[in-house]
């Protein structure tokens, strides 16, 4: 298969993931260092899970993020910072953040196919990023680099050239144009024979105008946890709480769904062998029915991008 869609915040939510077979997983070492004695089993479970608990003969994809971005933003990981406090991090707890990451890759870095940078551009600058970057390479660790708009286009190929996969920044500072960004920015990647891993870039109405190789996203988490499940025919908001703001005629809210739209959301919950209790009243069970849809999508990113010969990519924008 081509394009892989990796369900992020895994090792936050094992439990919502392991009872499915859900094949590609993005971990971040910010969680996974914390983790203790339950470490190893998980990544054990993560990795070799589809053989143990659906007789799969096959691995697991695991994809290691550094957790950069939870790092610069969560509560006390400088001591006695706090989340008020809005100055930069300083290079000296990044350098060990950094020296820790190196540490834990070389004890589990096996269980991983993919692992990238500790990407800390807008931070320490791209010179101090990219020199521990190298350290580590320096040291046998295969890390992939992900690339940040301070580090410019000709930054861009030449680590294009150099690996075989890089990731990039999500969408936040592509706002205006992410469509005709992404497409040149590929476009140049392809040309190098290099993969392209774009960071919680999963709307479908981007999945189908950029060509990326693989993605990830926490939506199938984030959504189920804020009350809805997403499907092939549109998110449907299903919990207690939805029942107090039910208007009639609102056909995302399962509470006010019109007889045929009911019948076919009941009908799709229980294919998948769900039921509404239990997405009513337990955000795992919508958590886990939301892997369906992210699955779904993959195969329909992937039929998609097989039949289109023609890429078409936007204005120039350097």
């Amino acid at each position: 298969m081509g394009f892989k869609m990796f369900f992020a915040s895994a090792e936050i939510n094992a439990r919502a993931l392991k009872d499915t077979q859900t094949e590609n997983w993005l971990c971040s070492f910010y969680y996974l260092r914390k983790m203790g004695d339950k470490l190893v089993p998980f990544l054990e479970d993560a990795k070799y899970g589809l053989q143990r608990r659906f007789g799969i003969d096959k691995e697991r994809t695991l994809f290691l993020d550094s957790g950069a971005f939870s790092f610069q933003n969560a509560h006390g990981c400088i001591p006695g910072r706090t989340n008020k406090d809005k100055s930069e991090l300083n290079t000296t707890a990044l350098l060990k953040y950094c020296l820790d990451y190196l540490e834990f890759i070389q004890e589990f870095g096996h269980y991983f196919d993919i692992i990238v940078e500790v990407d800390v551009d807008y931070i320490i600058g791209t010179r101090k990023t990219r020199y521990m970057f190298e350290r580590m390479r320096d040291e046998g660790v295969d890390i992939r680099p992900v690339w940040h708009i301070p580090r410019g286009i000709d930054w861009w190929e030449e680590d294009c050239q150099k690996f075989d996969y890089v990731g990039i920044e999500g969408q936040t500072r592509h706002r205006d144009d992410p469509v005709s960004f992404y497409n040149q920015m590929i476009e140049i990647a392809h040309k190098h024979k290099s993969k392209v891993h774009g960071f919680a870039m999963s709307a479908e109405k981007l999945l189908y105008k950029i060509p990326f190789d693989s993605v990830d996203s926490a939506s199938w988490m984030i959504s189920a946890a804020n009350g809805s499940v997403k499907t092939p025919f549109g998110s449907v908001v299903i919990s207690d709480r939805a029942k107090e703001v039910a208007e009639v005629g609102d056909n995302t809210n399962y509470f006010s769904m019109d007889p045929v739209h009911k019948k076919e959301f009941e009908e799709y919950v229980r294919s998948k062998g769900f039921t509404i209790e239990g997405l009513i009243n337990e955000w795992k069970d919508r958590a886990r029915l939301n892997t369906h849809y992210y699955t779904w999508l993959e195969d329909e990113v992937n039929k998609y991008w097989e039949k289109e010969s023609k890429k078409v990519y936007q204005g120039n924008l350097f």
